[in-house]
């Protein structure tokens, strides 16, 4: 696994305060660009509001990658991307990935 400077810079996908429908959109082809092997790196860091389509793009492309341990790294989550995953009864995918602060 490369170290996290390195994914951080070629493939963070950084979330925006307010991730919406349109979001979904950007973070769906962003994670269909990486390779299959590639380390997906969300920074979650700036969320204060996640949609429900945003959270179901995450959910899917984690299910896709589910043989990539881990599936995805979240940067720094803020309460209310969490709070998203709880909300909708995803919180076992959400755990699915690992977190850094």
């Amino acid at each position: 696994m490369p170290d996290m400077s390195e994914t951080l810079e070629f493939s963070a996908i950084v979330l925006p305060e307010r991730c919406d429908l349109a979001e979904s959109e950007h973070i769906f082809d962003r994670i269909c660009e990486l390779a299959d092997d590639e380390t997906v790196v969300i920074d979650a860091s700036d969320v204060a509001q996640m949609s429900t389509p945003c959270v179901l793009a995450i959910v899917s492309a984690i299910r896709h990658r589910a043989e990539v341990k881990p599936p995805a790294i979240v940067v720094q989550p803020a309460q209310p991307f969490i709070d998203a995953f709880q909300a909708l009864g995803l919180y076992q995918d959400m755990m699915k990935m690992e977190f850094r602060t």
